[in-house]
């Protein structure tokens, strides 16, 4: 597939294409999603296809990457998404990760960000990722933390009123 970037184990993360908005619909709805990282305003197809738009697509035109479609290599399901984040406040790209609640607990969200880790510093050569994580979401803070992420102190999103966890993980080879 032409926007296939890489392939783990059991996953394949490819760029998002606006056939992809059932998908987006339905993980930006999921409860966790909303809890943990905002309710996004995607409620149609519609918005879903402008979500990817101005998301994900014009972030592979202005960065060279961005976030991609997790999909399951056995039945080419989409999982859940993983990838990089520019933020204008934040100096270096940030990791995230979201996946369907049926896909959770299954190891993929490890295996998918460790795949971005090796991309981003194999291929993209970046020096340094930052992770920011919901205070209250315990598992994906412990997933960031298994990975190799330390934290280094509180963060606010531009327009929020509150506090997330800032992590950062050197990519240099020492």
């Amino acid at each position: 597939m032409s926007n296939a970037v890489f392939k783990t184990e059991r996953l394949q993360l490819r760029r998002f294409v606006p056939g992809d908005a059932s998908f987006v619909l339905a993980l930006l709805n999921e409860p966790s999603f909303k809890q943990y990282i905002g309710d996004k305003g995607v409620n149609t197809l519609a918005d879903a296809i402008a979500y990817i738009e101005q998301g994900p697509l014009a972030n592979y035109d202005k960065y060279g990457y961005g976030v991609l479609v997790a999909e399951r290599c056995e039945d080419g399901e989409p999982a859940g998404m993983c990838g990089l984040f520019r933020r204008d406040n934040l100096d270096h790209p940030d990791l995230g990760f979201a996946f369907l609640a049926r896909y959770c607990r299954m190891g993929y969200a490890t295996e998918a960000s460790c795949g971005v880790i090796g991309w981003a510093r194999d291929t993209l050569r970046l020096p340094l990722l930052a992770a920011i994580v919901n205070e209250e979401n315990l598992r994906s803070r412990a997933l960031i933390e298994k990975l190799g992420f330390r934290y280094e102190g509180a963060y606010r999103m531009s327009g929020e009123d509150e506090d997330l966890r800032y992590y950062a993980l050197s990519l240099e080879r020492g």
